[in-house]
């Protein structure tokens, strides 16, 4: 709910921020259809849930919340942003394969379905769809809220 919740506001805020900056302009705002704003929300809101639900778990696993953070933000930068970059210099099939079941490759593809603000020419198209990617961060989702739940469990002594 929380996370929903920052998802409405995010949008809201960018909105608003959008209007003001085109009535400063002197510019007229046209909006997104409100099909594709819902969707837009629905795709922040899940990949909120997943980065949060993960950062959940490694706070319930390690029982304290910097080592949750230093291993998270670790992952994220180290094996999602350098590890697979590096791989991929090396020109091995196998790197794309399996970036395709991580967490962030496929936030980023749900991202870049709605498309670019600023077209980037040569960038790479992504691994994965669209669909793909929803249905790979909705077991992400659930399995950090299972181990979340079954570690909270195990270690409740009342």
């Amino acid at each position: 709910m929380i996370t929903a919740s920052y998802s409405v506001a995010f949008f809201a805020v960018a909105a608003l921020c959008s209007w003001i900056i085109a009535t400063i302009d002197g510019q007229a705002a046209s909006w997104p259809a409100a099909i594709d704003i819902l969707k837009a929300v629905g795709a922040s809101w899940l990949i909120f849930s997943c980065w949060s639900l993960l950062g959940m778990a490694f706070g319930y696993l390690f029982r304290q919340s910097a080592m949750a953070i230093g291993i998270g933000l670790a992952y994220l930068f180290v094996i999602e942003g350098i590890l697979f970059r590096v791989l991929n210099g090396f020109d091995a099939s196998w790197v794309s394969t399996v970036e395709k079941f991580f967490a962030g490759q496929n936030a980023t593809a749900l991202l870049g379905s709605f498309g670019r603000a600023f077209p980037a020419p040569g960038a790479a198209p992504p691994l994965v769809s669209a669909g793909e990617a929803v249905l790979v961060l909705a077991v992400y989702t659930a399995v950090f809220a299972a181990a979340s739940a079954l570690v909270v469990r195990a270690r409740d002594v009342t």
